[in-house]
């Protein structure tokens, strides 16, 4: 891509957007425009993408899988909650 922006701008500029900066804000902060911020965010979204395409998504060599859950507690335990509360007690979420 040809581009005035430095690379060490380029390097700040992303670190800002992964850090969960807003386009505007981190537009401001490597003085830049925020038309500039979003190409260059698109591009290594896309980037991104097609890289876990070709390293992940289609590996042929994964031989096994791990599997965890974890536990949280929303607002009070379970045998204190009324039953119709369906959004009070403990949680179980399961990450594969």
């Amino acid at each position: 891509m040809h581009s005035h922006l430095s690379d060490e701008k380029v390097d700040s500029l992303l670190e800002h957007l992964a850090e969960g900066c807003g386009v505007r804000q981190t537009g401001r902060l490597v003085k830049g425009h925020r038309d500039t911020v979003m190409r260059y965010g698109c591009l290594a979204g896309q980037h991104a993408h097609d890289a876990h395409d070709e390293l992940v998504d289609f590996s042929l060599s994964t031989r096994e899988a791990q599997f965890d859950e974890k536990w949280s507690l929303v607002a009070k335990k379970q045998a204190h909650c009324d039953p119709a509360d369906e959004q009070k007690g403990g949680w179980w979420d399961h990450v594969g």
